[in-house]
């Protein structure tokens, strides 16, 4: 039998979406907010690290999750700035990774970071760059964690790209180019050169933040995962379909 609710009824479970605890079950479905869907992952997924490796794994798991999320921004430029943070800096780079501080990564990855930093400067140009990167941001997202990751044994370093690498830099570029189309419909395009600057700040502080300061880096791959997880469910949960009033309060 189909419960009928009041409007004093509709008022109070409308006050109560407004409180901040998502954990308070929803009063007609009797199931916990999906607010708490990217908490719940965020801290799973941090204690499940915690568990199992030690430390110097941790900062390396934290680092390539930073490097794959700038890789849904820019494609090639974490790839270029690992090469050559290892050449520069001496960066802890993954030895099956080597080759991308070899004087052709670093020309082949410098110029492609160039062209692709000036394209996305250009409107129309820039969704076309989108499309584009809906293909190569998840597997540059997934090279670029392996930089980091391959320190890692093999198995944990593949699980670690397909899992969280792949995902976080798609997540990331949807969520972008989200933004981009919204833009896009506001000024005519007129803003995406600014949005796009944005992205290149963004993209440049996370790639320091990645190889510079891996304690900072890990704090932000579990927001990382928050965001991106909270940003797919809500793009992708389906609408409630509302139910046709039954019972005494019907054709009121």
């Amino acid at each position: 039998m189909e419960k009928c609710y009041s409007p004093s009824t509709t008022n109070a479970a409308r006050s109560l979406r407004t409180f901040p605890d998502c954990a308070r079950n929803h009063p007609k479905t009797g199931r916990s907010d999906s607010r708490c869907v990217p908490l719940v992952v965020g801290v799973v997924f941090l204690l499940v690290v915690i568990i199992l490796v030690d430390m110097t794994a941790l900062l390396a798991i934290g680092a390539g999750v930073v490097l794959a999320a700038s890789a849904g921004l820019r494609a090639f430029l974490p790839l270029f700035a690992a090469g050559a943070a290892s050449r520069a800096l001496g960066w802890d780079l993954a030895n099956e990774m080597q080759w991308l501080a070899s004087n052709t990564a670093l020309t082949v990855f410098g110029i492609a970071s160039l062209l692709e930093v000036a394209a996305d400067k250009i409107p129309v140009v820039d969704h076309v760059l989108d499309a584009i990167h809906t293909v190569v941001g998840p597997i540059a997202g997934a090279v670029a964690g392996l930089t980091a990751w391959l320190n890692l044994p093999p198995s944990v370093a593949a699980t670690l790209a397909i899992v969280v690498g792949a995902p976080i830099a798609g997540g990331v570029h949807l969520l972008a180019a989200t933004t981009r189309l919204k833009s896009t419909a506001v000024s005519g395009g007129t803003l995406n050169p600014v949005a796009s600057t944005a992205e290149d700040g963004v993209t440049l502080t996370a790639i320091a933040v990645a190889i510079l300061a891996p304690l900072l880096a890990l704090a932000v791959s579990v927001l990382l995962i928050v965001l991106v997880v909270r940003f797919a469910v809500r793009r992708f949960r389906r609408p409630a379909r509302p139910s046709s009033p039954s019972g005494p309060l019907a054709g009121r």
